[in-house]
């Protein structure tokens, strides 16, 4: 079958079912209205799906161009456990047996017969969370689900996380060379096993590495896009040094909010990763200057980053800390919680550096009631800037240590 066209290429991403999904097309009008049902249900393979639309391969069919019908998914025609309206933008036989259905869902007023835009806008957004909740979020791989309950437990102690280290003996090898660097060679003592490492950096500073290693892990699977995630991470480790930074300034422990300011972004990660084509239309709309992450998020994929870190906090049974700071950290309210208002205004500074991404982001309004609830005013604010400079510095030996995700 030739290659999608370039416009259907925005439509359609590399995301694909493995193995093929089994759907059902329900016939329900023609491009001019006429009741086509006596077509009946067909039974197709889903081959691409996105937010944008669908390719489906099926027993061989006409030119049905224009024509309207219902996508299927996970059930019979008759009871399904998702199901959308779309309209047919391309048939083409790719074989004696075999037809290539090009759907297309939208948002646009001709879609007619009666549904109203927040329905649509409803329905896209049902799609977007069968695709990450079903498909896209079992590719978390189990490393960073363990770091995290292990580093964020209450109870748990130096000898459970190196425990948890030590079964991952590239993980561990990884650790050990961090806790060997520059990075940290003001502190004192040699660096020979975990438990050295534990005992001579603390047990926040290891498990702040080797979340950051797992993570890196994590970047290193998922990212197919190259071009698209790059700066991401780096992102994500500015924020949570930023975190860090903003914590301990108004007496906090060290290294207490770092996984939160390093994980806050990790639901545009599976946007990148689910969407690819649609973030990289979303990128353009970005470099034009006229519209904010968040926003075009929602209207461009149906879902925000941190309504996906909802999906993703459910799916980890994250509580406390992270899950406050991914899921609130663009409040706009007057009721802030600490980790919340932390890993905001860290992504804030992340701006006065350029430590962003997509890499043409506008910035967000800083909300003053989460400055207000941390006791922080304007002339503070710039005090934290400039403390941030040491910590940029830092960042570059990061850079140096932890690697890249790769290019394509």
């Amino acid at each position: 079958m030739p290659p999608p066209t370039d416009d259907e290429r925005r439509r359609f991403t590399r995301f694909s079912q493995r193995g093929g999904l089994e759907v059902f097309v329900v016939f329900e009008s023609d491009r001019d209205g006429i009741d086509i049902s006596s077509l009946g249900s067909r039974r197709g393979i889903l081959v691409d799906l996105s937010t944008g639309g669908a390719l489906v391969h099926m027993d061989r069919i006409g030119d049905l161009v224009g024509a309207w019908v219902r996508l299927c998914m996970d059930g019979s025609e008759n009871e399904s456990a998702l199901e959308i309206r779309s309209q047919v933008v391309r048939t083409q036989q790719i074989s004696n047996q075999h037809s290539a259905l090009a759907l297309s869902f939208g948002t646009e007023e001709r879609w007619g017969d009666g549904m109203g835009q927040s329905e649509r806008v409803a329905e896209i957004e049902e799609l977007t969370t069968y695709l990450l909740d079903n498909h896209s979020l079992v590719e978390i791989p189990g490393v960073i689900e363990g770091i995290l309950r292990v580093a964020t437990a209450p109870r748990a102690t130096s000898a459970d996380l190196s425990k948890f280290i030590a079964e991952d003996p590239a993980l561990e090898n990884k650790v050990l060379r961090v806790a060997r660097s520059p990075l940290f060679m003001t502190r004192t003592g040699v660096v020979s096993t975990l438990p050295d490492a534990v005992k001579l950096l603390g047990y926040q500073a290891v498990a702040n590495i080797a979340i950051s290693l797992a993570a890196t892990q994590l970047f290193r699977k998922v990212d197919g896009s190259g071009s698209q995630a790059l700066g991401f991470w780096e992102h994500s480790l500015a924020c949570a040094n930023f975190a860090d930074l903003i914590h301990t300034s108004l007496g906090g422990n060290e290294g207490e909010l770092f996984a939160a300011g390093f994980l806050h972004d990790l639901g545009k990660l599976l946007l990148v990763y689910t969407f690819e084509a649609e973030y990289r239309q979303m990128s353009e709309l970005l470099r034009a200057g006229q519209r904010r992450t968040r926003n075009l998020e929602q209207d461009v994929l149906g879902m925000a980053h941190d309504q996906v870190n909802r999906l993703l906090v459910k799916r980890l049974g994250l509580v406390g800390d992270i899950a406050a700071a991914m899921v609130e950290h663009h409040g706009t309210g007057t009721e802030w919680s600490r980790p919340a208002a932390v890993v905001h205004v860290a992504d804030h500074l992340c701006f006065d550096f350029q430590v962003i991404f997509p890499s043409h982001a506008i910035r967000p309004d800083l909300n003053e009631w989460a400055l207000r609830s941390l006791g922080l005013d304007l002339a503070q604010m710039a005090e934290l800037r400039t403390k941030a400079n040491g910590v940029v510095q830092n960042l570059q030996l990061w850079n140096q240590i932890l690697p890249r995700a790769p290019q394509p």
